[in-house]
C-alpha cells in the first residue's frame, strides 16, 4: 500500500468518523428534545402550567412549543390572577402583548392592585393603577372615589389645602363639592381653637 493510499483512507475514516459523531448528536438532542417537550405537554395538561413555561420556554421553536408556551403562559397569568395575585398576573399578560385577551385581563390586574392599594389607604398608588386600568370596568369611577377617599382621610388628619385639592380632583362624585366647603369649615374651627389656645 503507498502512502497516498493509506492518507486518503485516513481522511475517509475520518469523515466517516465525523459524520457519526454528527448523527449520534443529532440523535441526542432529537431525543432531549422530545422528552423535555413530552415532559413540557404533560405538565400543561396537568394544569402545571409553572413547569410548562419554563419547559416550553426552553424548547423554543420545537414542534408547537411557541404556542403551547404562550397558552401556558396564559394560563399561569389566569391562576395568579384568581389567586388575587394581580402583580404576577400582571407581569405575565403583558408579556403576552396582544395574546387572546390579554390586554383587557392586564386591566383588570391594574384594577385589582387598585383595588389592593385602596384597601391599604394607599391612595396615590389606587389613583395610580386605576388610571393605568384606563377604561376597564368602573376605574374612572375609582379614581374619583380615590381622590374623595384621600380628601376625607386628609381632612381627618387637619390637613385642610390638601383635603380641598383632592375634593376637586373628586369632582362630580359623591358630595364632593360640598366636602370642599366642609374642608374650609373645619380650618376656620380649627384656626378659632388654635387661637383660644393661645
Amino acid at each position: 500500500m503507498n502512502e497516498g493510499t493509506t492518507k486518503k483512507k485516513g481522511v475517509n475514516l475520518l469523515l466517516i468518523l465525523a459524520i457519526a459523531v454528527a448523527i449520534v448528536v443529532t440523535v441526542l438532542v432529537v431525543t432531549a428534545n422530545s422528552r423535555k417537550y413530552n415532559k413540557a405537554y404533560d405538565a400543561f395538561a396537568r394544569g402545571e402550567y409553572y413547569t410548562a413555561v419554563e419547559l416550553f420556554g426552553e424548547l423554543g421553536d420545537y414542534k408547537d412549543s411557541g404556542a403551547l408556551y404562550l397558552q401556558s403562559s396564559y394560563g399561569l397569568a389566569d391562576r395568579y390572577y384568581n389567586a388575587r395575585d394581580c402583580a404576577k398576573a400582571l407581569d405575565l399578560f403583558q408579556k403576552l402583548g396582544e395574546y387572546e385577551d390579554s390586554v383587557e385581563r392586564a386591566k383588570a390586574c391594574y384594577h385589582g392592585l387598585g383595588d389592593n392599594a385602596l384597601e391599604r389607604l394607599d391612595f396615590d398608588e389606587a389613583i395610580e393603577y386605576y388610571t393605568s386600568a384606563g377604561d376597564y370596568s368602573d376605574s374612572a369611577d375609582m379614581v374619583l372615589a380615590s381622590y374623595y377617599a384621600k380628601g376625607k382621610h386628609a381632612l381627618e388628619m387637619w390637613e385642610f389645602e390638601l383635603a380641598r385639592e383632592c375634593f376637586v380632583k373628586a369632582d362630580g362624585w359623591r358630595n364632593s363639592s360640598q366636602m370642599i366647603q366642609e374642608a374650609y369649615y373645619q380650618e376656620g374651627e380649627f384656626l378659632m381653637i388654635d387661637e383660644a389656645f393661645l
